[in-house]
C-alpha cells in the first residue's frame, strides 16, 4: 500500500510529473547534496529540465511560466515585455518560456486554456494566471503583486545560484543583449 495521498483534484506538478514518467522520482537527501545550477533570469524550459527550473526553482523565488509560440497572435510583444521585465528583475523572480510547438509535454503540464499564457509558480506549486485577451490587467503590476506577496515568503536564491557578472558583460546595455536574443529567434521588430 503506498503511503503517497493522491487526490488528482488537487494540481501538484511534482506528482504528475513523477506519475507522467518525466521525472525520476528521488529522496530529498540525494537532491539536497547536488550542488544547484546557476540562475538565469530567462530559461526555455523543457520536459527535461522543467522539475529544476519551475518546481525547484520556485521553492525560492517566484518563476513565471510564459507558454506559447511566435506564431501566435500577441505573443511576441509578450514575450518581448516579461523578457524585459525579467533582466531588470535581479533575479527576484524568473521567467521561464515553452513553446508548445517544441514541446507539447512541457506545456502539458499546465493545461492552458488558450496561449499565450503566463502562470505564476510559487513553492512548487501553479498560484496564478494571467491571460493577455484579459482586458485591463497590466502584466508588470501582475508580476510585481505576485512577487510581493510570495516572493517574500520564498527565500530566495542561494549564493551559488547566482551568477557572477564577468567583466567582458559589466558595463554593457541590456538592451543590446535582449535586440541579439530577438533576432537569433527570428523576432525582427
Amino acid at each position: 500500500m503506498s503511503e503517497h495521498f493522491h487526490d488528482s483534484c488537487t494540481p501538484d506538478l511534482e506528482r504528475d510529473l513523477i506519475v507522467s514518467g518525466i521525472k525520476e522520482p528521488h529522496s530529498h537527501a540525494a537532491h539536497d547534496l547536488a550542488a544547484p545550477t546557476r540562475a538565469q533570469p530567462i530559461v526555455q524550459v523543457t520536459a527535461q529540465n522543467i522539475d529544476e527550473e519551475v518546481v525547484q526553482r520556485s521553492a525560492k523565488v517566484p518563476v513565471f511560466v510564459l507558454i506559447g509560440s511566435p506564431v501566435q497572435q500577441g505573443m511576441n510583444a509578450l514575450s518581448a515585455q516579461l523578457r524585459s521585465l525579467a533582466e531588470s528583475a535581479g533575479l527576484r523572480w524568473i521567467l521561464t518560456v515553452i513553446n508548445p510547438d517544441l514541446d507539447p509535454v512541457a506545456a502539458s503540464h499546465f493545461r492552458p486554456r488558450q496561449l499565450p499564457a503566463v502562470y505564476a509558480v510559487a513553492d512548487g506549486a501553479s498560484i496564478a494566471l494571467f491571460e493577455p485577451s484579459q482586458p485591463g490587467r497590466d502584466i508588470a503590476d501582475w508580476i510585481t503583486e505576485i512577487v510581493d506577496r510570495n516572493g517574500t515568503q520564498l527565500p530566495g536564491l542561494d549564493p551559488e545560484e547566482i551568477p557572477e557578472q564577468d567583466s567582458a558583460t559589466q558595463g554593457h546595455d541590456p538592451r543590446l543583449l535582449r535586440a541579439a536574443e530577438s533576432v537569433d529567434a527570428g523576432e525582427f521588430e
